[in-house]
């Protein structure tokens, strides 16, 4: 009988410090999620910094809480997710709603405790020589016809900075294209080329825009 006992003591404490990482894996996990969420669908109104509620920053999961925003364990109890579910936020005028599969991702974040966002993880600092020589590089290799017609843009500030979260770069790459394209004399789209592998550095054509032509529209 003790053997057995000593047997089943033995199991699990090999099965537990494997299980409590995996457990704590998958609540990193949602609350990426749920801050991706607050991040693509909250924080252009919310970001605590001269919006529309300056005390109010979406992606502060402390700040939810403390203020009452967020009533960890309860999401039918919390202001937040109550005004998301009525689709009273975002506001009638922004088309891109929260959706239902987003909705049910906060849902679970708040009901298992609503943890921390995680902070970004360190990585390597791309300098302004890592910047400028992908640049010539790229002119390099373009033709001597089309090099004057070509401009740069970098993400390598945000990149650099340590509180900034790599997920969102594709935000600021989609405003990037949104931004030249809505100066475009053309109709149709042109995405900017990232010319290397961590996608911070872009090459436009000034010619796709039409910015090249001195006529005026």
């Amino acid at each position: 009988m003790r053997f057995l006992t000593l047997i089943a003591v033995l199991f699990t404490s090999l099965i537990l410090p494997d299980s409590a990482p995996a457990d704590e894996k998958a609540q990193t996990v949602l609350a990426t999620q749920a801050r991706n969420i607050f991040k693509k669908r909250c924080w252009r109104c919310h970001s605590g910094n001269q919006t529309n509620d300056a005390s109010f920053d979406v992606l502060n999961s402390v700040d939810l809480i403390e203020s009452g925003r967020i009533d960890k364990g309860h999401p039918e109890d919390s202001y937040l997710f109550e005004l998301i579910v009525k689709n009273r936020m975002p506001p009638q005028a922004v088309q891109e709603r929260v959706t239902a599969k987003e909705g049910e991702i906060i849902r679970r974040w708040i009901k298992e405790g609503a943890n921390a966002f995680p902070k970004p993880k360190p990585r390597t600092f791309v300098s302004l020589e890592n910047v400028l020589t992908s640049i010539r590089d790229h002119l390099k290799k373009a033709d001597r016809d089309q090099r004057p017609y070509l401009r740069y843009f970098t993400l390598q500030n945000l990149y650099n900075n340590p509180d900034f979260y790599i997920g969102d770069l594709d935000l600021y790459r989609a405003a990037l294209s949104k931004t030249v394209n809505s100066l475009s004399w053309k109709k149709r789209i042109v995405v900017p080329k990232a010319i290397d592998d961590l996608g911070l550095i872009y090459a436009i054509d000034i010619r796709d825009y039409d910015w090249d032509a001195n006529k005026i529209h």
